[in-house]
C-alpha cells in the first residue's frame, strides 16, 4: 500500500475515533452525567488528535523530533483503547449489546493500529 494512502487512512481513522470519544465524553459531561469516565473519553480523543498532529501536521516538542516514538505511541493508544473497551464493557459484549458508536470506534481503533504499524514499517 502506498505511503500516502496509509497516511490518509490513519488521518481518517484517528479523526473518526477521536470524534466519537469526544462526543461521548462531552455529552456525558454537559448532560450532567456523574463520574470520571466522561473525562476519560475526552482525554482519549485529545490524545488521539495530539499524536496525529505530532505525526503529520505540527511540531510538538519531543514527539515531532522522534516520529518512530510517535508511531509507537499511536499504536499503543489504539490497542489500549480497543482492549479497554472490552475489559470495561464485557457484560454488554457477551449479550451482544454493542451500540453503533462503539462499533465505529472499535473499527477505527483497529484501523489506526494496523495502518500506523504499516506506515512505520514503510518509513
Amino acid at each position: 500500500m502506498k505511503n500516502s494512502t496509509l497516511r490518509w487512512l490513519i488521518i481518517i481513522a484517528v479523526v473518526v475515533t477521536a470524534l466519537v470519544h469526544l462526543a461521548l465524553g462531552l455529552a456525558g459531561i454537559f448532560g450532567g452525567s456523574p463520574g470520571g469516565l466522561d473525562v476519560a473519553f475526552v482525554l482519549n480523543g485529545l490524545a488521539y488528535l495530539t499524536l496525529l498532529s505530532a505525526l503529520f501536521f505540527f511540531t510538538v516538542p519531543v514527539l515531532s523530533a522522534n516520529k518512530r516514538l510517535t508511531h509507537y505511541l499511536l499504536i499503543a493508544l489504539g490497542a489500549v483503547t480497543f482492549i479497554l473497551y472490552f475489559v470495561m464493557n464485557w457484560q454488554h459484549v457477551v449479550v451482544g449489546d454493542i451500540g453503533p458508536a462503539a462499533i465505529v470506534s472499535k473499527i477505527a481503533d483497529l484501523t489506526v493500529v494496523i495502518t500506523t504499524y504499516l506506515h512505520l514499517k514503510q518509513s
